[in-house]
C-alpha cells in the first residue's frame, strides 16, 4: 500500500514524534511504500524571530502546491495524519479531499478540544473551557505557548477543522489511541463509526534481557519530558527525604537546569538527571530498575513510557488520570495514585523497591504479559490495516 504520512514534527522531540518514526519503520517492514511530508518546527522557529514572523514563515500556498505535486507523483491510497500544526495547517485536508485521497488521523493529544491539547492552563490548573469549542478561553488566557497572536491562529485553525469536519468530515477516520481519548471525541460530535481505539505500541526487547544484581541498591526511573504537567516537581519532592532509593531521570525538557539546580542546592545525590538516553542503555536502565514511574499531573492521551516499563516487565507507578488506568492495574502490573500526591508516591516507590521476590515476580510477569497482548507491533498492524480500509471504505460511499 503507499501511504502518505503527515506530521509537523515539535521544537523538543516527544512522545508523537517517537511513534511516528516507529509506525513509519514497522509499515515499512511490512512492505509498505510510505512517502513523508513532514514540518520540523525545531528548525523553523527561533526566539528572535516575532510571532507573526513564525506563523506565516511558511507560505500555506507553496504548502499546497508541494503537497499537491508529492500526490501527483505517488498517487497514494491513504493519507495517514498526525499533528499539522503551525507549520502544516488545515488546508492540507482540503488538497486531500480534493483529490480523494481517504485520511486516516490519530488523535495524540487534546489539541482538537484545547488550544495547548493538555486540558490545562498555563498555571498547571485544570480547564476544559474550550472543549465545546469556544477557544476563547483559550485565547484570552494565552494558553498555546502562553502567546496571545498564537493562540489567537490556533483558534482559528481549530474553529474552522471543527465547523467542517462536523458539517462534512474531513477525516474518514480517527484512531484513538485510549478509550479515554475516544470518549472524548464522542463528546466532540464525532459519529461512532469514524472512531477506532489503537494503542501504542513498542518494538520487543531483545532475548538477552538486564539482569537486576542482588547487591543493587534499589532504584525508580522516569523516562519523559521534563514538565510541569508531567510531575517531574512532585517527584523531586517525594525523593528528596529518600536516601535508601536510587532515582534516574531520563528525558529533556523545559525544567532540567531547574532540576539540575535543586539537586545540587539540596545535595540530592541519589537522584541523577541523565538527559536523553537511548538502545541498549536505555534499555539497561529501565530493565534493572524497581519500578518505572509515570507522574503526570495532566490527562494522558496513552502514556508510552508506561510501555517502556511493561516491556522489559518492570511494574508501573501512575497516577489515576486520563488514559493511565487503562495501562495501569493497581496491584497487578503496577500501582495508581492520586496526581501530585507526595506521600502516595513516596510510599508506592518504596513498596516497589522492597517488595518480596514473589510479589516482585508476578507483577513482572503481569507487566511483560500486558505489553505482549496489547502493545507489540505485531498486534496493533493487523487492526491498523483494518483502519485504513474502513476509511477508504467510508470515502467511497460519501
Amino acid at each position: 500500500m503507499r501511504i502518505l504520512m503527515i506530521h509537523n514534527y515539535y521544537r523538543q522531540r516527544g512522545g508523537e514524534d517517537f511513534y511516528v518514526d516507529s509506525l513509519t519503520d514497522l509499515l515499512t517492514k511490512q512492505g509498505h511504500q510510505i512517502f513523508k511530508f513532514y514540518r520540523y518546527s525545531a528548525t523553523q522557529d527561533h526566539p528572535s524571530a516575532s510571532p507573526v514572523t513564525k506563523l506565516s514563515r511558511t507560505s500555506y500556498a507553496h504548502l499546497k502546491h508541494a503537497l499537491e505535486v508529492l500526490i501527483g507523483e505517488v498517487r497514494p491510497e491513504i493519507a495517514h495524519v498526525h499533528n499539522l500544526y503551525p507549520f502544516i495547517g488545515n488546508q492540507m485536508y482540503h488538497v486531500l479531499r480534493a483529490l480523494q485521497i481517504p485520511v486516516v488521523q490519530t488523535v495524540h493529544n487534546h489539541r482538537l478540544m484545547c488550544l495547548n491539547g493538555l486540558f490545562m492552563l498555563n498555571d498547571g490548573t485544570h480547564c476544559r473551557r474550550c472543549q465545546a469549542g469556544n477557544f476563547f478561553h483559550g485565547v484570552s488566557r494565552k494558553c498555546y505557548q502562553n502567546s496571545l497572536v498564537k493562540s489567537a491562529y490556533m483558534a482559528i485553525q481549530l474553529s474552522q477543522f471543527r465547523t467542517q469536519d462536523l458539517r462534512s468530515p474531513l477525516v474518514n477516520c480517527f484512531i484513538c489511541p485510549s478509550h479515554y481519548i475516544k470518549k472524548r471525541m464522542q463528546e466532540m460530535g464525532v459519529a461512532e463509526n469514524r472512531l477506532s481505539c489503537l494503542p501504542h505500541f513498542l518494538e520487543p526487547p531483545a532475548d538477552i534481557l538486564p539482569v537486576k544484581q542482588d547487591n543493587q541498591k534499589p532504584y525508580a526511573v522516569y523516562l519523559g519530558r521534563l514538565s510541569k504537567e508531567k510531575g517531574v516537581l512532585t517527584l523531586l519532592k517525594a525523593f528528596e527525604d529518600m536516601n535508601d532509593i536510587e532515582l534516574k531521570v531520563i528525558g529533556e525538557g523545559e525544567l532540567a537546569s531547574l532540576i539540575d539546580q535543586h539537586i545540587r542546592e539540596k545535595r540530592l545525590n541519589h537522584i541523577a538527571r541523565l538527559g536523553y538516553v537511548t538502545g541498549e542503555e536505555k534499555l539497561r536502565l529501565i530493565g534493572s530498575a524497581a519500578c518505572l514511574v509515570a507522574p503526570s499531573e495532566c490527562e494522558e492521551s496513552f502514556g508510552l513510557s508506561v510501555l517502556e516499563g511493561f516491556r522489559l516487565g518492570v511494574p508501573v507507578i501512575a497516577t489515576d488520570l486520563g488514559s493511565l488506568p487503562e495501562l495501569v492495574c493497581d496491584g497487578k502490573n503496577g500501582w495508581l495514585i492520586s496526581p501530585g500526591d507526595v506521600n502516595a508516591l513516596r510510599t508506592a516507590v518504596k513498596q516497589a523497591s522492597f517488595q518480596d521476590d514473589k510479589t516482585c515476580l508476578q507483577m513482572s510477569q503481569c507487566a511483560k504479559q500486558t505489553f505482549e497482548e496489547k502493545h507489540t507491533p505485531q498486534v496493533v498492524y493487523f487492526q491498523l490495516l483494518e483502519v485504513y480500509q474502513r476509511a477508504r471504505s467510508l470515502l467511497a460511499v460519501k
